[in-house]
């Protein structure tokens, strides 16, 4: 029997890098690199919502 799992918490803590020190200044991630992934996460929920509504007209 599937499981369905309708709830996703995401935590995350937001650090200043000027109060962080600079440190794993590799894992930083620039505003372009952000707002493309912004982006690309946007379009997988809007594509994941499409699908679903058609399922739903289907019926």
């Amino acid at each position: 029997m599937p499981i369905e799992i309708r709830e996703l918490v995401i935590k995350t803590t937001i650090v200043d890098n000027e109060v962080a020190g600079l440190r794993n200044k590799s894992h930083s991630v620039s505003k372009k690199d952000l707002e493309k992934l912004k982006k690309e996460i946007i379009e997988l929920c809007i594509e994941k919502i499409e699908d679903k509504i058609n399922k739903h007209k289907e019926r």
